[in-house]
């Protein structure tokens, strides 16, 4: 103690040769909050490190303790006192930029129009799609009337020389000669012209389909340059929408570091030793589900104590550790979230379904035909429950019920496995996003349907 007060009157005094040099230099001056949060964090320390010293002090020597005195003292100088009013400062910087509160109406408002945005994109994607098609159709149909305008211009040139051969013949014999006259007669000097009018047309005609390839080439080339600029787009709203879903995300761990607690606090209630062991606490869960898990979580906990683990002597009879270990871990599978509840406990017993189940008033015959999956999903009918008596945590057939309706609200599912006398594992299944949902389209007759991916088992191709 006397250590520490010869350090405290130090330190005051070293703060009020600080303070004089500062007034002095200029009396508007004002403090600078991060060097005092550094000053306080450094006496802090040091004070901690006096109390740990001052806790085995019979066992120190004096050159132990005058060791300890001048790691103090070191501590507090005022070199090491500008060192941190440079440093602190800038890590307390860092660390404000990367935490910003955002109300929740504004993130869902950012939201709501990041969807719209993503809509539009769907559209420009489609319309583009559109107008590819329609430039390649355009392009058909010009290959085909240059085809036409190719085949029209050789009739055209051969006519011509035909023509042209016809009435150059010199004529040899008397009856060429009459033949000759009798066409001359025939003949009107106004087909040439027309003969060079079709010309003139078939030549207009080429170069037209000239410029239409022409300028169906430059919309082929504009929309090359605009699917590349779509395809920049495109991937600029899927990051800008990655980001913001993982705005939304919360990790696994704001669910479950209640938890902990709750199996301690009924761990000294019941005099049981249960190991709670908690896995993938930074798996990231949308907000919106959060609170929806709380509930299922916490009944499924309190059920897998209650019912499941047994009391010391029953497992250290069936050969297991006195200490029970209940699972609990999160993981993300494709596009959905993964929560596992496990337990090494007793298991389930599939006769005490079957005897509540005749209790309840189900027919025999039917409880016979039932397969295990449906016995164990009898469990999370309302006002179900096998216990032989209620406890304060569980046994009133309310738990089960509401872990399956709480689940079915977010879209999530719910299965259960047992090994009697080993355990039993509850496998929560929920959409890794709610504000997105990935569909199928079908169109058939007309009619465009969305159908969502996760409730497609298998797709089939039907032959005509």
């Amino acid at each position: 103690l006397e250590q520490l007060t010869q350090l405290q009157s130090a330190f005051d005094l070293d703060s009020e040769d600080e303070s004089e040099e500062i007034f002095a230099a200029d009396t508007t001056a004002e403090f600078d909050s991060e060097i005092i949060k550094a000053q306080l964090a450094q006496l802090q320390s040091a004070f901690d490190l006096d109390k740990s010293v001052s806790v085995n002090k019979e066992d120190n020597s004096p050159q132990e303790d005058a060791l300890n005195l001048e790691k103090l003292t070191k501590s507090l100088s005022p070199g090491d006192s500008e060192t941190s009013s440079h440093t602190i400062p800038q890590l307390s910087q860092a660390s404000t930029d990367k935490l910003v509160r955002v109300p929740s109406s504004q993130l869902k408002k950012f939201n709501n129009l990041l969807e719209d945005l993503i809509l539009e994109r769907n559209k420009i994607n489609a319309k583009l799609k559109q107008l590819a098609g329609t430039s390649s159709l355009l392009q058909r149909r010009i290959e085909q009337i240059a085809g036409s305008n190719t085949r029209l211009k050789q009739w055209y040139d051969r006519a011509s020389v035909e023509g042209f051969l016809r009435y150059s013949q010199q004529p040899t014999t008397p009856a060429d000669y009459q033949s000759l006259t009798r066409q001359q007669q025939t003949f009107d000097a106004l087909e040439m012209d027309r003969y060079s009018d079709i010309h003139l047309l078939v030549q207009e005609q080429i170069e037209t389909i000239v410029q239409l390839e022409e300028a169906a080439k430059d919309i082929e080339l504009d929309l090359q340059d605009m699917s590349q600029a779509v395809q920049k787009f495109n991937h600029t709203t899927k990051s800008l929408q990655n980001n913001a879903n993982k705005t939304q995300m919360l990790p696994f761990s704001e669910v479950s570091k209640r938890f902990p607690r709750l199996i301690r606090e009924l761990s000294l209630q019941f005099n049981k030793q249960i190991n709670l062991q908690i896995k993938g606490e930074n798996t990231l869960i949308d907000r919106s589900v959060i609170d929806s898990l709380i509930d299922p979580l916490m009944h499924l906990l309190r059920n897998a104590f209650d019912h499941g683990i047994e009391d010391q002597e029953t497992r250290l009879a069936a050969n297991k550790l006195a200490t029970a270990t209940i699972s609990l871990e999160a993981k993300n599978q494709g596009t959905h979230t993964i929560i596992t509840v496990s337990d090494d406990g007793k298991g389930i017993s599939l006769d005490k379904i079957r005897q509540r189940l005749h209790a309840l008033g189900y027919p025999a015959d039917e409880i016979k035909q039932m397969s295990e999956k449906q016995l164990l999903d009898c469990i999370f009918e309302p006002g179900f429950s096998t216990a032989q008596k209620v406890t304060e945590i569980s046994g009133r057939g309310v738990g089960m019920d509401v872990v399956r309706t709480n689940l079915g609200e977010i879209r999530g599912d719910v299965a259960v496995q047992t090994n009697l006398g080993k355990g039993t594992t509850f496998k929560l299944r929920i959409p890794f996003s709610l504000s997105i949902l990935r569909v199928v389209i079908i169109e058939q007759a007309g009619i465009t349907l969305a159908i969502p991916a996760n409730t497609i088992k298998e797709l089939f191709l039907i032959s005509s």
